[in-house]
């Protein structure tokens, strides 16, 4: 234990809320000692009964994650809430998730929104998001898709990726906004670049389509592919049919194969009939009857059209 360590936790003993919450932190995040969440939520506990507003805050998030002490969405809701009454931005959004989610108390969207709006009117962009979203939903306030709009703009501004990506469809869709593929590939490319894998996957069919921006294959392949990665069914389908084609990547039928299964193993129909086929046809795969039934009735089942037709005519070649 470091010298910063032994003086906070003297300060601490006494009586000194701020070394309190300090020494709790420290605890929590393992600065100047050894992690230990059990000591952390003791000495934030003792600062938050003293009024500190982030040990407040920090106690409720213990409470609401079981770090340190057992999960109790009540006890959460207790924190958030004395927090969120001192005016601390992310209590008030977590009080609001609670509210929303009935997580520690009734579930009650007017409440959720309450809480949600004094946190976005602070500029919290989870909290503006989510104002977004009500307002979009009309869940716990009137249906205003221009409100909508008017707060996912205020948290995209500030990089949030979800809101980036939201904001992307409605410009994209034409809804409660006029239709701009231009500025919806704009917001798609901030939260893609952000790693979100929905847009990831959209931006590479804006590319594949030229869709607001120059159409662009090899693009397309390199957004799939990330979207892929991160083990997106649609994606890794797109990014089978990119190898099948040799569309923006150089054809190769066993890495189609590859991201078509991986899709298929996730239960996407597009990717079962297109593996069922590959296994009929021996393209990719060695040729597999019953490997190729197999993924057409997976497909069938899933009312994919002419798997079912597929399916009839390959069970009659294997009864031959």
């Amino acid at each position: 234990m470091d010298n910063k360590i032994i003086e906070l936790k003297q300060k601490a003993e006494q009586g000194d809320s701020a070394a309190q919450y300090w020494l709790g932190a420290a605890y929590a995040f393992g600065h100047g000692v050894d992690i230990d969440l059990n000591e952390a939520v003791k000495w934030y506990r003792k600062a938050a009964e003293q009024g500190i507003i982030l040990a407040q805050y920090s106690l409720g998030f213990s409470y609401y994650t079981g770090r340190g002490t057992d999960q109790n969405y009540a006890e959460a809701v207790k924190w958030f809430r004395k927090a969120a009454e001192q005016g601390l931005p992310k209590a008030q959004y977590n009080l609001a998730v609670c509210y929303f989610n009935g997580q520690g108390t009734d579930k009650n969207y007017a409440e959720a929104v309450k809480w949600y709006r004094k946190a976005a009117e602070q500029n919290y962009p989870e909290a503006q998001y989510c104002m977004g979203n009500a307002y979009y939903r009309g869940q716990g306030i009137d249906h205003n898709i221009s409100k909508a709009i008017n707060w996912w703009h205020k948290a995209a501004e500030q990089g949030y990726a979800e809101a980036q990506f939201s904001l992307a469809v409605a410009y994209a869709q034409g809804d409660g906004i006029t239709q701009d593929y231009v500025e919806s590939s704009k917001w798609l490319i901030k939260a893609a670049e952000q790693g979100h894998t929905t847009a990831q996957f959209n931006l590479g069919t804006v590319y594949a389509k030229g869709q607001g921006v120059d159409k662009n294959p090899i693009e397309a392949a390199r957004w799939y592919q990330k979207a892929a990665e991160q083990k997106l069914a649609p994606a890794q389908y797109a990014l089978g049919n990119a190898y099948a084609q040799g569309n923006g990547v150089k054809q190769n039928y066993p890495e189609a194969v590859k991201w078509w299964r991986n899709a298929a193993n996730e239960g996407f129909a597009p990717a079962q009939f297109n593996l069922a086929s590959s296994y009929a046809e021996g393209e990719g795969v060695e040729k597999d009857y019953e490997e190729a039934a197999k993924w057409y009735k997976k497909a069938a089942e899933q009312e994919f059209p002419k798997a079912k037709e597929e399916l009839e005519i390959l069970n009659s070649l294997i009864k031959k």
